[in-house]
């Protein structure tokens, strides 16, 4: 028996049932990597998984004196149904915020371009580890 006490503490106390969620991962469609596009409305598609995406725009939020805050996640990192959206980048300038899984680059200009997105939790700060992708492709 005194054997079998230490193997019993050590499974009453290892939480047994918890399971860790699952990280969260991005995939660019469209543009694809070295594809060519009509210069102007790019079309955009991602694939997301393990992380809900919501309008940005549309969150309720606070005021923190030293940035806004949604309310939906403010202080939750690492919940289990992280939600927030994609910030995209185009040639390392800022091309706005998505919270669905489609949308448009509006104006791009003829030439070779970079698309960088990220995940951002609800509160505005990225997922942790950093989920991001780039794609490059020319507008033509």
């Amino acid at each position: 028996m005194r054997q079998l006490l230490p193997l019993l503490l050590l499974t009453a106390c290892s939480g047994g049932d918890e399971t860790t969620p699952a990280a969260p991962s991005l995939v660019i469609l469209e543009p694809a990597d070295g594809a060519t596009v009509a210069a102007g409305d790019v079309p955009v598609s991602v694939v997301v998984s393990d992380f809900g995406l919501v309008d940005p725009d549309t969150q309720a939020r606070r005021f923190d004196p030293t940035r806004w805050l949604p309310l939906s996640s403010a202080w939750a990192h690492g919940d289990e149904a992280a939600t927030g959206w994609l910030e995209l980048e185009l040639d390392g300038a800022d091309a706005g915020t998505l919270g669905e899984t489609q949308g448009t680059l509006g104006g791009v200009a003829v030439g070779e371009h970079v698309l960088l997105i990220r995940l951002i939790h609800s509160d505005g700060e990225p997922v942790e580890p950093l989920v991001e992708v780039t794609s490059t492709f020319t507008a033509e």
